[in-house]
């Protein structure tokens, strides 16, 4: 191996080009690892502390949820919130509504932006640098703009509360975002 070669040789990983300096890059990248450890258990406390409190603060009877909590409070936890709340509300159907519209507009948006994306990538039709410009301009239209008229289309389309209106709205809504060229 010549002098120049030796130069641009890679290194292998934990090595240092100094003589003095054997096994430092190691104690580096643990040091590193140690510290990336640290801090995501310390991010992660940041987020998980306040979920694990108000998941606690659910158990507790409806009187004492708005008080300032004492020791004793906690040795008297109950699901009668959760009870009541699915007994007295219709929570697990909408819950159904929600899991069916998510699904249907994931699973719909996936196959149009597929088949979209297929199409401009493959065929080049007349036209198809306009379509794409519009694609992009879709998408930078504020979607808070569109709210209006899309409910005055539903409207006309008979559309109001219904599956079918909800689906053509998200998944309007999330196509320009998909569709990939």
């Amino acid at each position: 191996m010549t002098a120049a070669s030796r130069a641009y040789a890679p290194r292998a990983a934990g090595r240092s080009s100094t003589p003095g300096s054997r096994g430092r890059g190691r104690d580096l990248s643990r040091t590193g690892f140690a510290l990336y450890v640290t801090g995501g258990t310390l991010a992660a406390l940041v987020f998980l502390v306040p979920l694990a409190w108000a998941i606690l603060r659910s158990f507790l009877p409806e009187h004492l949820v708005t008080q300032a909590p004492t020791g004793k409070d906690f040795s008297s936890l109950t699901t009668a919130n959760y009870s009541g709340l699915i007994g007295t509300n219709d929570i697990l159907r909408y819950a159904a509504n929600s899991l069916v519209v998510a699904v249907a507009t994931g699973l719909l948006t996936a196959v149009i932006a597929t088949m979209a994306g297929y199409g401009f990538a493959r065929f080049r039709f007349r036209g198809s640098d306009a379509v794409r410009f519009l694609v992009l301009v879709t998408r930078m239209a504020p979607r808070m703009a569109l709210v209006v008229p899309y409910y005055l289309m539903m409207q006309k389309l008979g559309l109001l509360d219904t599956y079918t209106g909800l689906l053509v709205a998200y998944v309007s809504f999330a196509l320009p975002l998909y569709v990939k060229r």
